[in-house]
Protein backbone atom coordinates (compact mmCIF):
# COMPACT_ATOMS: atom_id res chain seq x y z
CA UNK A 1 0.00 0.00 0.00
CA UNK A 2 1.00 3.62 -0.42
CA UNK A 3 3.53 4.92 2.09
CA UNK A 4 2.36 7.92 4.12
CA UNK A 5 4.29 9.95 6.68
CA UNK A 6 3.91 8.38 10.13
CA UNK A 7 2.85 10.75 12.90
CA UNK A 8 3.40 9.53 16.48
CA UNK A 9 0.22 8.36 18.21
CA UNK A 10 -0.11 9.55 21.83
CA UNK A 11 -0.79 6.65 24.19
CA UNK A 12 -3.94 8.29 25.58
CA UNK A 13 -5.23 8.78 22.03
CA UNK A 14 -4.27 5.17 21.23
CA UNK A 15 -6.39 3.97 24.17
CA UNK A 16 -9.36 6.03 22.97
CA UNK A 17 -9.12 4.74 19.40
CA UNK A 18 -8.61 1.06 20.22
CA UNK A 19 -10.11 0.46 23.65
CA UNK A 20 -6.79 -1.19 24.58
CA UNK A 21 -5.80 -0.08 28.08
CA UNK A 22 -2.13 0.17 28.96
CA UNK A 23 -2.88 -1.53 32.29
CA UNK A 24 -3.83 -4.69 30.37
CA UNK A 25 -0.73 -5.10 28.24
CA UNK A 26 1.81 -2.37 28.95
CA UNK A 27 1.77 -2.09 32.72
CA UNK A 28 5.53 -2.52 33.05
CA UNK A 29 6.35 -0.01 30.32
CA UNK A 30 5.32 3.12 32.13
CA UNK A 31 8.02 5.41 30.70
CA UNK A 32 6.61 5.38 27.17
CA UNK A 33 3.87 7.82 26.24
CA UNK A 34 3.48 7.26 22.48
CA UNK A 35 3.75 4.83 19.58
CA UNK A 36 6.24 5.59 16.82
CA UNK A 37 7.33 3.81 13.67
CA UNK A 38 9.64 0.87 14.39
CA UNK A 39 12.23 2.48 12.12
CA UNK A 40 12.30 5.51 14.48
CA UNK A 41 13.73 3.44 17.34
CA UNK A 42 17.51 3.76 17.55
CA UNK A 43 17.75 1.19 20.34
CA UNK A 44 15.42 -1.66 21.26
CA UNK A 45 15.13 -2.07 25.03
CA UNK A 46 12.43 -4.71 25.42
CA UNK A 47 10.12 -6.85 23.29
CA UNK A 48 6.78 -8.42 24.14
CA UNK A 49 5.09 -11.03 21.97
CA UNK A 50 1.77 -9.48 21.00
CA UNK A 51 -1.21 -11.17 22.72
CA UNK A 52 -3.88 -12.34 20.27
CA UNK A 53 -6.65 -10.21 21.91
CA UNK A 54 -4.42 -7.14 21.54
CA UNK A 55 -3.82 -7.94 17.86
CA UNK A 56 -7.52 -8.42 17.15
CA UNK A 57 -8.57 -5.24 18.91
CA UNK A 58 -5.80 -3.30 17.20
CA UNK A 59 -6.91 -4.40 13.74
CA UNK A 60 -10.61 -4.01 14.50
CA UNK A 61 -9.85 -0.36 15.36
CA UNK A 62 -8.39 0.39 11.91
CA UNK A 63 -10.50 2.88 9.95
CA UNK A 64 -10.86 3.89 6.32
CA UNK A 65 -9.02 6.94 5.06
CA UNK A 66 -12.25 8.25 3.54
CA UNK A 67 -14.39 7.55 6.62
CA UNK A 68 -12.80 7.55 10.09
CA UNK A 69 -16.02 6.10 11.54
CA UNK A 70 -15.82 2.98 9.34
CA UNK A 71 -13.99 -0.09 10.67
CA UNK A 72 -13.38 -2.56 7.83
CA UNK A 73 -12.14 -5.37 10.09
CA UNK A 74 -14.66 -5.06 12.93
CA UNK A 75 -16.11 -8.45 13.80
CA UNK A 76 -13.94 -10.26 11.23
CA UNK A 77 -12.17 -13.53 11.88
CA UNK A 78 -8.46 -12.79 12.30
CA UNK A 79 -5.86 -15.56 12.26
CA UNK A 80 -2.09 -15.89 12.09
CA UNK A 81 -0.57 -18.28 9.62
CA UNK A 82 2.41 -18.99 7.43
CA UNK A 83 1.84 -18.40 3.74
CA UNK A 84 3.47 -18.74 0.33
CA UNK A 85 3.53 -15.25 -1.26
CA UNK A 86 2.92 -16.76 -4.70
CA UNK A 87 -0.67 -17.47 -3.59
CA UNK A 88 -1.34 -13.75 -3.05
CA UNK A 89 -2.71 -11.04 -5.32
CA UNK A 90 -1.43 -7.48 -4.94
CA UNK A 91 -2.79 -3.98 -5.46
CA UNK A 92 0.51 -2.10 -5.76
CA UNK A 93 2.17 -1.81 -9.15
CA UNK A 94 5.81 -1.61 -8.01
CA UNK A 95 8.44 -2.41 -5.41
CA UNK A 96 11.34 -0.06 -4.64
CA UNK A 97 14.84 -1.51 -4.88
CA UNK A 98 16.04 0.75 -2.07
CA UNK A 99 13.29 -0.52 0.26
CA UNK A 100 13.80 -4.22 -0.26
CA UNK A 101 17.57 -3.75 -0.27
CA UNK A 102 17.36 -2.02 3.11
CA UNK A 103 15.20 -4.83 4.51
CA UNK A 104 17.70 -7.45 3.38
CA UNK A 105 20.68 -5.56 4.81
CA UNK A 106 19.31 -4.10 8.04
CA UNK A 107 16.30 -5.95 9.42
CA UNK A 108 18.15 -8.97 10.78
CA UNK A 109 20.19 -6.77 13.14
CA UNK A 110 17.16 -4.92 14.55
CA UNK A 111 16.61 -7.35 17.43
CA UNK A 112 20.22 -8.33 18.11
CA UNK A 113 20.55 -9.33 21.75
CA UNK A 114 17.07 -10.87 21.94
CA UNK A 115 16.03 -14.49 21.56
CA UNK A 116 14.02 -13.93 18.40
CA UNK A 117 14.31 -15.41 14.96
CA UNK A 118 16.61 -13.37 12.73
CA UNK A 119 14.91 -11.65 9.82
CA UNK A 120 11.22 -11.12 9.19
CA UNK A 121 10.11 -14.27 7.35
CA UNK A 122 9.28 -16.19 10.53
CA UNK A 123 8.76 -13.25 12.91
CA UNK A 124 5.37 -13.00 14.61
CA UNK A 125 3.61 -9.84 15.90
CA UNK A 126 5.54 -7.94 18.59
CA UNK A 127 5.21 -4.86 20.81
CA UNK A 128 8.58 -3.12 21.08
CA UNK A 129 9.92 -0.69 23.67
CA UNK A 130 12.86 1.41 22.60
CA UNK A 131 14.73 4.67 22.59
CA UNK A 132 14.38 7.24 19.80
CA UNK A 133 17.07 9.50 18.38
CA UNK A 134 16.36 12.19 21.00
CA UNK A 135 16.78 9.66 23.83
CA UNK A 136 13.10 9.45 24.75
CA UNK A 137 11.31 6.17 25.38
CA UNK A 138 8.59 5.09 22.94
CA UNK A 139 6.63 2.05 21.81
CA UNK A 140 6.33 0.54 18.34
CA UNK A 141 4.40 -2.29 16.73
CA UNK A 142 5.80 -4.96 14.46
CA UNK A 143 3.13 -6.79 12.49
CA UNK A 144 3.71 -9.48 9.87
CA UNK A 145 2.20 -8.80 6.45
CA UNK A 146 -1.59 -8.39 6.51
CA UNK A 147 -3.75 -10.32 4.05
CA UNK A 148 -7.45 -9.92 3.36
CA UNK A 149 -9.43 -12.91 2.12
CA UNK A 150 -12.27 -11.91 -0.20
CA UNK A 151 -14.20 -14.96 -1.44
CA UNK A 152 -11.41 -17.35 -2.47
CA UNK A 153 -8.86 -14.63 -3.22
CA UNK A 154 -5.99 -13.74 -0.88
CA UNK A 155 -5.18 -10.04 -1.26
CA UNK A 156 -2.01 -8.50 0.16
CA UNK A 157 -3.01 -5.38 2.09
CA UNK A 158 0.31 -4.59 3.79
CA UNK A 159 3.84 -6.00 3.51
CA UNK A 160 4.61 -5.66 -0.20
CA UNK A 161 8.40 -5.55 0.02
CA UNK A 162 8.70 -8.32 2.61
CA UNK A 163 6.58 -10.63 0.47
CA UNK A 164 8.53 -9.73 -2.67
CA UNK A 165 11.79 -10.79 -1.00
CA UNK A 166 10.32 -14.03 0.32
CA UNK A 167 8.70 -14.75 -3.05
CA UNK A 168 12.09 -14.34 -4.71
CA UNK A 169 13.66 -16.71 -2.18
CA UNK A 170 10.97 -19.33 -2.77
CA UNK A 171 9.97 -19.73 0.86
CA UNK A 172 7.09 -18.81 3.18
CA UNK A 173 6.35 -15.93 5.55
CA UNK A 174 4.38 -15.34 8.72
CA UNK A 175 1.20 -13.41 7.99
CA UNK A 176 -2.06 -12.17 9.48
CA UNK A 177 -5.19 -13.15 7.55
CA UNK A 178 -8.45 -11.23 7.90
CA UNK A 179 -11.55 -12.95 6.59
CA UNK A 180 -14.35 -11.11 4.79
CA UNK A 181 -13.52 -7.46 5.40
CA UNK A 182 -16.60 -5.27 5.68
CA UNK A 183 -15.51 -2.97 2.82
CA UNK A 184 -14.18 -3.72 -0.68
CA UNK A 185 -10.44 -3.91 -1.26
CA UNK A 186 -9.18 -0.46 -2.35
CA UNK A 187 -7.43 -1.71 -5.53
CA UNK A 188 -7.98 -4.13 -8.41
CA UNK A 189 -5.69 -7.02 -7.37
CA UNK A 190 -3.24 -8.47 -9.88
CA UNK A 191 -0.69 -11.27 -9.96
CA UNK A 192 2.95 -10.67 -9.09
CA UNK A 193 4.05 -10.66 -12.73
CA UNK A 194 2.32 -7.26 -13.09
CA UNK A 195 4.63 -5.75 -10.44
CA UNK A 196 7.88 -4.05 -11.48
CA UNK A 197 10.99 -3.18 -9.42
CA UNK A 198 11.85 0.52 -9.67
CA UNK A 199 14.56 2.89 -8.49
CA UNK A 200 12.16 5.83 -8.17
CA UNK A 201 8.52 5.71 -7.12
CA UNK A 202 6.15 6.15 -10.07
CA UNK A 203 3.66 9.05 -10.05
CA UNK A 204 0.84 8.67 -7.52
CA UNK A 205 -1.73 7.80 -10.15
CA UNK A 206 0.45 4.89 -11.32
CA UNK A 207 1.25 3.30 -7.95
CA UNK A 208 -1.83 1.10 -7.64
CA UNK A 209 -4.16 -0.81 -9.88
CA UNK A 210 -7.36 1.27 -9.99
CA UNK A 211 -6.98 2.71 -6.50
CA UNK A 212 -10.07 3.93 -4.66
CA UNK A 213 -8.33 6.10 -2.02
CA UNK A 214 -11.42 6.44 0.18
CA UNK A 215 -11.21 2.67 0.83
CA UNK A 216 -7.55 2.79 1.86
CA UNK A 217 -7.04 1.16 5.30
CA UNK A 218 -5.58 3.73 7.72
CA UNK A 219 -3.19 1.53 9.71
CA UNK A 220 -1.18 4.48 10.98
CA UNK A 221 -4.09 5.84 13.01
CA UNK A 222 -3.60 2.96 15.48
CA UNK A 223 0.21 2.98 15.48
CA UNK A 224 0.94 0.46 12.70
CA UNK A 225 3.59 1.56 10.22
CA UNK A 226 3.49 -1.03 7.47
Amino acid sequence: MEKIMFNPVNLNEFEQRTGIQRSEFLAHWTEADRFVSLRDLNQVLSIQAMPKPYLCRLLESVTLRGDPTAHPFAGCKIQTMRIDPSSLMVGQTFVERANYGSLIENFRSLFDGFCLTKGFAKLTAQIVLGRTADGSIALAHYLPPIIEQHDTRLLLMDGMHRNFIVLSAGTTIEAIKIHDARHPFPCSPQRWDAVRPVDVKPPKNERFFDLQPELFRDLKSVGIDG
